[in-house]
């Protein structure tokens, strides 16, 4: 079935149910594909990319690009192998949720096998990383194909070497279009060293994503006088801008006017945001952008 895949995807995530013998068919299409990537000359029939194991909605059979494979990043080499080494041939797409306890057994045996085949490279387009997860995961991290990663969801991140740690990863996720920043308590125990140490280096990523477009900000306490460092390095216009239950200073509102990342806003969402100490004249010029 593999090395006559007329299709570039083959979307066996939504194509078969989540029951006990979907390990058993997921072990076959992978033997399959490891004898697929074993032939010098491969099989005249067969045009698969992308072996895509996320769940997809049933409407998506409506659509004939379930069957094309995404170009979710312009990366064709494998995580951590130079341009000039192996390329991966096939690629394959999952989406990861990353907490404080091991894998399920089937995402763990799909990274490890991945992680030991050559011409292969693993995308996830939804990544989901909770609290100190990175000390739990961080070779699933370095597994990654991070360039694949489009939208990054980050929660409860509040523990300071744990995000001086993930800083790095975040550099990485060049194509990265929306990010998510939900219940950072941090600053609330650190001292002035320590807040701008954390403010220098994880934002000081933000230079690298060329290709955000959605920033949503939720419960991040780390905001208040601080939102000029983070609007200084995205070069690239915002979308969307999302702040709930954030403070922010009358300074940090004039900031916002300022920067090339919000001069070209779509969306703007403010809730549970105090506007009561705003200049009226900053609220303006921050709509009028």
């Amino acid at each position: 079935m593999v090395q006559a895949w007329p299709f570039p995807c083959l979307p066996l995530g939504a194509m078969i149910r989540r029951d006990d013998s979907y390990r058993t068919i997921l072990e076959t299409i992978l033997f399959g594909l490891d004898g697929m990537l074993c032939q010098e000359v491969p099989h005249r029939r067969c045009r698969l990319k992308m072996l895509d194991l996320r769940i997809l909605p049933l409407r998506m059979w409506d659509q004939w690009s379930v069957f094309k494979a995404p170009d979710w990043s312009e990366n064709q080499t494998v995580v951590g192998l130079s341009e000039k080494e192996v390329k991966p041939r096939v690629k394959v797409a999952i989406n990861l949720v990353l907490q404080e306890r091991p894998l399920n057994s089937l995402e763990y045996f799909v990274i490890k096998w991945v992680a030991q085949k050559e011409g292969l490279s693993l995308c996830c387009n939804k990544l989901e990383i909770w609290s100190v997860a990175t000390y739990y995961h961080k070779d699933v991290l370095e597994t990654l194909d991070l360039n694949c990663v489009q939208h990054l969801g980050l929660y409860n991140m509040n523990d300071l070497t744990c995000l001086l740690n993930l800083s790095p990863y975040l550099g990485r996720m060049r194509h990265l279009r929306s990010l998510l920043l939900y219940c950072f308590w941090l600053f609330a125990c650190l001292t002035p060293v320590e807040k701008q140490l954390f403010m220098t280096h994880f934002t000081l990523k933000f230079l690298k994503l060329k290709h955000l477009q959605a920033l949503i900000l939720d419960n991040v306490f780390f905001l208040e006088d601080h939102l000029d460092q983070l609007f200084w390095w995205p070069k690239t216009p915002l979308e969307t801008l999302s702040l709930t239950n954030c403070l922010l200073s009358n300074s940090d509102w004039a900031h916002m006017a300022e920067f090339p990342c919000t001069s070209k806003l779509k969306h703007l969402s403010l809730k549970r945001v105090k506007l009561t100490h705003v200049s009226l004249e900053t609220l303006q010029t921050v709509l009028r952008k």
